[in-house]
């Protein structure tokens, strides 16, 4: 991706091998993911990517009457959380990413306002707002 994309806004996750065959916990020795929060800017990481930090996490919500898979929750008030912590690190970042469908009424979720709530809560912890592309 690299060589397409010079910089990356993401919360990055490395597995243990370059080309991971499995991925299945039940098989001995097999392969595994590991995401990492960085509360700065890599300027190039193991792939070679400069990566603007996603380091709040997101907000989930469990909906596994919906989708199975997807049985975790993630609250506004964690993401405000991590928002309070990341304070500690000189010139470090707040970021996090929202999924837009949370804010679709008939999804059932209090979407809208927690969003509401995030985006109150982090400014209110003194952070400046900046589009990441001009991050430098």
């Amino acid at each position: 991706m690299p060589q397409y994309f010079k910089n990356t806004y993401q919360r990055v996750v490395y597995y243990t091998s370059d080309n991971p065959q499995t991925l299945n916990a039940a098989t001995p020795g097999h392969d595994f993911s590991v995401g990492q929060f960085f509360p700065y800017i890599i300027n190039s990481d193991y792939y070679g990517q400069r990566v603007i930090p996603e380091n709040l996490g997101n907000v989930e919500y469990n909906i596994c009457n919906v989708d199975p898979s997807s049985c975790l929750t993630y609250t506004a008030q964690d993401i405000l959380t991590n928002a309070t912590y990341a304070q500690v690190v000189r010139d470090g970042f707040a970021s996090f990413f929202f999924h837009p469908s949370w804010l679709e009424p008939d999804v059932g979720t209090p979407g809208f306002t927690d969003f509401q709530s995030i985006i109150a809560g982090i400014t209110s912890l003194g952070y400046t707002w900046a589009d990441a592309s001009t991050v430098q």
